[in-house]
């Protein structure tokens, strides 16, 4: 009879335990809440873009076409959005792009898809880019197609002029010092071919020093004997009438040649009036613009 009786106060004890769990939740399943989605774009400032490969080459880290991510409204967590090619010709080679990263509390970001440029001849390519986003977010579609041109030839004449320094001089009848900063002159690469002159290649920007790169071949360089100029655009130190030298320097690279070197040019003062131009190196381009050799003007 005992028996009986533990073993009924066993079984009551053991359903109000097992009713007591299936009242509780134990959190595992999905939830209930109905999450509102922000609603995200992407944007630029056109559909499409047409992408020279030699701006890409002149550009330090590559060109870069910028974008902008727009949430309508501040999220409490980050949200995420990824770019990546979703068509084209182009490959991994001649592109990249990173994600974007909207913090929590703000409602924009910015980006930018650079377009690198690489040593070995391609042809025209094109580049479609698309996002989507990592979380809760509405994204509106967006895609953005790149037109890669003027890759039709492999070398490319790479220029850099260089005439950096300073002079410091006490004028007559003045217990002051001056100091002259030589990149106050302005000084442009020019090219010249068939008694023809050029600036080609931004190599007319006013930097200091100053750049310049073009492909030869093609629609670039042709075939024959090209003179590169040191051309002084802007001189106001002139005036000074001072009859300082100033070192240039010239130097070169052939891409996907491996051949490279430094010209040293006398003949620049700080009294060199604008409109002079020095000669700096002969090119010569041959083979259709396969070969390129360079040497010091004489």
């Amino acid at each position: 009879m005992k028996n009986i009786y533990k073993t009924l106060c066993l079984l009551t004890l053991s359903g109000f335990v097992f009713t007591a769990c299936d009242d509780n939740d134990d959190n595992t399943g999905e939830s209930s809440i109905d999450y509102t989605k922000i609603n995200a774009t992407v944007s630029t400032t056109a559909s499409s873009f047409d992408v020279s490969e030699i701006d890409a080459y002149l550009a330090e880290d590559g060109l870069s076409i910028p974008f902008t991510v727009t949430l309508a409204e501040p999220s409490t967590a980050d949200a995420v959005i990824d770019l990546a090619q979703t068509g084209g010709t182009a490959d991994a080679d001649d592109f990249h792009v990173s994600s974007v990263t909207v913090p929590a509390g703000s409602t924009t970001a910015t980006g930018a898809i650079f377009i690198d440029a690489n040593d070995y001849e391609e042809g025209d390519e094109t580049l479609v880019i698309s996002a989507t986003s990592r979380a809760n977010f509405n994204l509106a579609d967006f895609s953005v197609q790149i037109n890669i041109i003027d890759d039709y030839v492999s070398q490319i004449l790479d220029l850099t002029l260089s005439w950096e320094g300073t002079y410091v001089y006490t004028p007559d009848g003045f217990n002051a010092e001056v100091t002259v900063d030589f990149c106050d002159i302005d000084i442009d690469i020019a090219y010249v071919f068939q008694g023809s002159t050029y600036n080609l290649g931004g190599g007319a920007t006013g930097d200091c020093p100053e750049h310049s790169a073009f492909e030869a071949g093609g629609k670039g360089l042709p075939d024959g004997e090209w003179t590169i100029l040191a051309d002084i655009y802007e001189n106001n130190d002139a005036n000074l009438f001072l009859d300082e030298p100033i070192p240039l320097t010239l130097d070169w690279s052939v891409a996907n040649q491996d051949s490279s070197g430094t010209i040293t040019i006398d003949g620049l003062l700080l009294s060199t009036q604008a409109g002079t131009q020095i000669p700096v190196a002969t090119v010569i381009v041959s083979e259709g613009g396969t070969s390129i050799v360079v040497t010091p003007y004489e």
